[in-house]
């Protein structure tokens, strides 16, 4: 199509009049896609960073968890440790106990024993005492009289050394409260563990302690 000249002269206006803008509307979109990708380059290592502290994070849960099953389980075996301790020292203290009460038993018994061979002898001289003075037959007076008497005043002058009696009392002292103490500082303080160093990442990290 043939244009004419005031035509050709009118779009040569126009363009000169929207150009300028076209460029500059051209310049700073290239502007903002190189701003654009600038920032998302810089997004992705903050995502890298991320998922990698992420994965820290879940090594040090791991750590953790690992270590308190461990300490969990060495507190179980000492504790199963101390318990069969105990359970061996109260079977050497009941048998203590029961050797000491045998001990004081025997003294009792021995005593029984030496008291009623006394007390038998007592007995059987009351008793032939008694059926002397109630005869009245006076021959048996002379015949079996002077050895009741005799026999008699030998019961009355005998002496059973019985000895000591025993010891009503278990003198012995259960210091079962030094133990309760020293099983109290059976403990750990946590807080004496070294702290992890701070956490070293991108903008709004924190420091992360064990």
């Amino acid at each position: 199509k043939n244009l004419k000249v005031s035509e050709l002269s009118e779009r040569f206006e126009h363009l000169n009049q929207v150009l300028p803008d076209m460029l500059r509307c051209l310049q700073e979109v290239k502007s903002l896609q190189s701003s654009v990708a600038e920032r998302v380059a810089i997004l992705e290592r903050r995502q890298e960073t991320e998922e990698g502290y992420l994965q820290t994070l879940q090594e040090h849960q791991e750590a953790i968890q690992g270590q308190s099953a461990i300490l969990q389980q060495n507190i179980k075996d000492c504790m199963a440790q101390l318990r069969q301790v105990l359970n061996e020292r109260e079977y050497y203290l009941l048998a203590k106990v029961k050797e000491i009460e045998a001990e004081k038993l025997s003294v009792i018994d021995r005593q029984r024993q030496q008291c009623t061979s006394l007390l038998e002898g007592i007995r059987a001289a009351d008793r032939q005492a008694r059926q002397t003075m109630a005869a009245d037959d006076f021959t048996i007076w002379l015949d079996h009289g002077r050895d009741v008497d005799q026999m008699l005043a030998e019961q009355n002058e005998l002496q059973m050394d019985y000895g000591p009696p025993p010891d009503l009392r278990f003198n012995c002292t259960l210091t079962v409260d030094l133990q309760r103490r020293i099983l109290e500082v059976i403990d750990f303080d946590e807080r004496k563990g070294a702290p992890s160093p701070p956490r070293v990442g991108g903008a709004g990290a924190s420091s992360i302690a064990d």
